[in-house]
């Protein structure tokens, strides 16, 4: 199966954690269908269509819990449309929104306080028993019966494995097939630290960090894993100082984790784009991967070649800000669909 991230944020006025709006907080390129909303029907029908045309089998909705803008969308527009079935869809809980708050600190520690009465851990579990809501919707993403969930982020959790307890208990009846976002660059020298030191300094906290728990993670990330989660996935591999030799490093890491991923009887997902432009969201000076049809071809070799448990995931449908989208713009046309549907065949 082929599946695409999906962002239903689109219109939203104002971003919980950038500020502004979110076709103002800056985009690669441009959409033929303009700076839509969406909550707007026709527009989701129409990406509806063309996800259906391209070959993608489910999309991956971008989901920031109850009561949410994407919440919203995807109860009120975009599960309306997919009535029938012949497109699923599937939650992907967006970590990094629902679990932090415009002009507090970033912490991925879940026994941080979310609000002074409950921590972060408690939030996650009031997002996660809150997608049930979508688990018996007819076009609702399952495997062996069960309804998929994908974690963003989850690399980043610390002092999880409580709160999963709890969930997984509370979720029984459902029993989840959770996919976990912990595939990326986990081995990180010091010639790249100081490269992040002169590209974004925030990040070098969370590279040392990374650089204390070993090549593929910790020994408790992956216990965690193997009791709580059925398969893994990366959303993006894209870092500012890991664009050279692009590809080649990617089919690296995939395959380390593709093997360590089995070794733990777990499912691994991998993940495409296109390309990576957020220069105009976080910077100009900003290394890119830019596009053509050749990179994306190599990036669908690299993943056609671990993809033995039938399913690869396209990021993305929509991400604009990041320059991943293979919905048709201003500047590439149908092409990135039509490149979709034809390796993903």
């Amino acid at each position: 199966m082929i599946g695409a991230h999906y962002y239903p944020w689109w219109g939203k006025p104002h971003h919980p954690v950038l500020g502004g709006g979110e076709w103002e907080s800056g985009v690669a390129h441009h959409p033929i269908l303009g700076r839509y909303s969406s909550r707007d029907p026709n527009i989701i029908k129409k990406h509806v269509r063309w996800a259906r045309e391209a070959g993608i089998d489910f999309l991956a909705v971008e989901w920031a819990g109850l009561g949410s803008w994407e919440d919203h969308v995807l109860e009120t527009v975009l599960a309306k449309r997919l009535g029938n079935g012949n497109l699923k869809f599937c939650i992907h809980y967006d970590s990094y929104l629902a679990l932090h708050k415009l002009g507090k600190s970033i912490s991925w520690d879940l026994n941080s306080p979310y609000t002074p009465s409950r921590s972060k851990g408690e939030k996650l579990i009031e997002d996660l028993l809150a997608c049930r809501k979508y688990f018996k919707h007819p076009a609702y993403l399952r495997i062996n019966n069960s309804p998929v969930v994908i974690v963003y982020a989850f690399r980043e959790f610390k002092n999880a494995s409580p709160y999963l307890e709890r969930i997984k208990i509370k979720l029984r009846p459902e029993d989840p097939y959770f996919v976990a976002d912990v595939v990326f660059w986990d081995s990180i020298s010091p010639q790249e630290i100081f490269q992040a030191l002169k590209l974004d300094s925030s990040s070098v906290p969370r590279l040392l960090w990374r650089r204390t728990r070993g090549k593929l993670g910790s020994k408790q990330m992956w216990e965690a894993l193997k009791k709580y989660f059925c398969g893994v996935t990366g959303y993006c591999l894209y870092e500012p100082w890991r664009v050279r030799n692009f590809l080649e490093n990617v089919e690296r890491v995939y395959r380390n984790y593709y093997h360590k991923s089995k070794e733990g009887g777990l499912a691994f997902w991998p993940t495409v784009m296109p390309g990576y432009d957020d220069r105009q969201l976080r910077g100009r000076n900003r290394p890119i991967l830019a596009r053509n049809p050749q990179f994306y071809r190599s990036y669908w070799e690299v993943c056609d070649s671990l993809a033995d448990d039938g399913i690869i995931i396209v990021t993305s449908f929509n991400e604009w800000h990041e320059g991943t989208e293979i919905e048709p713009s201003r500047e590439f046309g149908e092409t990135y669909l039509e490149l979709t549907k034809e390796l993903g065949r």
